[in-house]
């Protein structure tokens, strides 16, 4: 899971959540460099079978800072092919309330999508590799 600010706990959490349930390894990459793929996250990338891009910012043109990113790493060759976006529902935000911010339960429903897809396998050792990365 690549994000970034706030989504780095909402994906921690979502992680918590899924870790019981799947049968693969499940890492979040915090990505704090916005301006341009970081040359970590180019690095780390390649790994993985399947890449859930969950932006905090709302999801429509001009408004999420990942999609820069899921454009240059396709130009690049460098996505996996079992990709998934999901952002926070383009709408307004009432004030003092979270329910349209990007939340853990669409984070879990983005990544079974790529499960489904991807027909989610252990690896060879059956464990599950749980780390909090920082792509710079």
């Amino acid at each position: 899971i690549v994000t970034c600010g706030n989504g780095v706990v909402t994906a921690l959490q979502a992680r918590k959540a899924m870790i019981s349930r799947i049968e693969m390894e499940l890492d979040v990459i915090d990505c704090p460099y916005l301006s341009d793929v970081p040359i970590g996250l180019k690095e780390v990338i390649g790994q993985y079978k399947g890449v859930l891009f969950a932006d905090i910012c709302k999801e429509g043109p001009g408004s999420n800072v990942l999609s820069p990113m899921i454009s240059q790493l396709k130009a690049e060759n460098s996505l996996p092919n079992n990709w998934e976006f999901v952002a926070a529902p383009r709408t307004y935000n009432p004030l003092g309330n979270t329910i349209t911010f990007l939340s853990q339960e669409d984070i879990i429903d983005a990544f079974g999508r790529i499960v489904a897809r991807d027909g989610a396998s252990n690896d060879e050792t059956g464990s599950h590799k749980l780390e909090t990365q920082a792509a710079v």
